[in-house]
């Protein structure tokens, strides 16, 4: 019987050997030239003879050891999947960064040309992934990923609320497509009920002044950065989302009956209403190398590609500079076409139509925020007030 003392007492040789147990066949001691020694069992599937290690000796008990081979060899008997072929299922089993490749390669490019999701959509999932998430997650198996793993990714990011929004939902539809391919449980999502942090809506608005300065500043620029000015003007003066302004093609521009078609925007296929100031930019652009885009990039001999995001945020970020504009992004060119609009008594459905929005919601808040009739009725009922508190008794 295989005991503490004759284990200790094993001297190693010039090749491995075993010490059998004789109360319990198939168990055993293996010890190595260089003395370290192990549990093992071994066991036949399929005709195949397999020893597999439990532990080292000195990290478990020997009761303890041999407690666990009883246990795997009974399954053994009873035809149940043996340690081995576990251990390598396991070795096998998917990390978050595989379930992360197989989304980004396979799953959202088929999304992106059913049109069930946007090119862009696909960047910011990247940025966020690559940046939050895979440092921490990236080796860990899918099936084990529990909730504590993702709260405690989320805590690093508690200082961005909303990064640490946004990875939270790509990662709560990670797995639940991980639920679907079979890698986890039914219903065993981690991230579902982890508090998101409360977001703060934006709400810069530029004024009439602050317009003609940021003007002044991107004519400054025109003459190096002509396409990317334009764009940024564009984008003001139809409030156009800049990736929007960005994607125009020329074969989807009709100067004729001032309307331009826009096949994918973040609402879907919209048209465009040219307005005179808009139309007389677009007549007055010159073509490079007959480019399909409207705004095509000045690195490129073709014309191949447009003007890139990047490019046009750094024009328009020396602009606002060169303007002494603070705390101003390009979406807020957007936001000021709409609330100066709505300050002139823009009904809500015409802002959800000029600016292409699928509801009501964001227009309505425009509205609520930017109305003329609301600033009367403020005016209104503070005079009101005042009188009263200042009446004489």
């Amino acid at each position: 019987m295989l005991t503490d003392k004759n284990i200790q007492g094993a001297m190693p040789k010039d090749q491995p050997f075993i010490l059998w147990d004789s109360e319990l066949k198939g168990f055993g001691c293996r010890v190595f030239p260089k003395g370290k020694k192990s549990f093992v069992i071994m066991y036949r599937v399929n005709g195949k003879l397999k020893l597999v290690k439990l532990a080292m000796v000195g990290d478990v008990t020997l009761h303890a050891a041999r407690k666990r081979a009883a246990t795997e060899l009974a399954k053994v008997r009873l035809g149940q999947e043996d340690i081995a072929t576990r251990r390598h299922e396991e070795r096998k089993a998917p990390t978050f960064a595989d379930l992360w490749a197989r989304f980004e390669t396979d799953f959202a490019p088929n999304l992106i040309k059913l049109d069930r999701m946007k090119e862009r959509t696909l960047m910011e999932y990247r940025k966020i992934i690559r940046r939050h998430v895979l440092p921490w997650l990236g080796e860990k198996k899918v099936k084990d990923i529990a909730r504590a793993d993702i709260e405690r990714t989320a805590k690093r990011m508690m200082h961005i609320s909303t990064s640490r929004n946004r990875a939270l939902a790509v990662l709560s539809r990670l797995m639940n497509l991980a639920e679907t391919w079979e890698l986890r449980p039914q219903h065993s999502n981690p991230v579902k009920g982890i508090m998101r942090a409360r977001e703060t809506a934006r709400d810069r608005v530029l004024g009439e002044s602050e317009m003609q300065r940021l003007n002044a500043a991107l004519l400054n620029l025109e003459g190096q950065h002509l396409f990317e000015v334009r764009a940024i003007v564009v984008a003001a003066l139809t409030g156009l989302r800049i990736s929007e302004a960005l994607s125009l093609h020329w074969s989807n521009v009709n100067l004729e009956t001032s309307r331009a078609v826009l096949p994918v925007t973040k609402t879907g296929k919209r048209t465009l209403i040219l307005a005179g100031p808009v139309k007389a930019i677009l007549e007055d652009l010159p073509r490079v190398n007959d480019s399909e885009w409207v705004f095509p990039s000045h690195y490129t001999r073709r014309g191949a590609c447009a003007v890139t995001y990047k490019s046009t945020r750094k024009v328009f970020e020396q602009a606002c500079h060169a303007a002494g504009l603070e705390d101003v992004r390009l979406h807020d060119l957007r936001r000021s076409f709409a609330t100066h609009l709505a300050a002139r008594g823009v009904s809500a459905f015409l802002l959800r139509d000029t600016l292409g929005h699928k509801t009501l919601a964001m227009s309505n808040r425009y509205v609520q925020q930017a109305s003329d009739a609301l600033s009367d009725t403020a005016e209104q009922g503070a005079a009101l007030i005042a009188g009263l508190l200042e009446k004489k008794v």
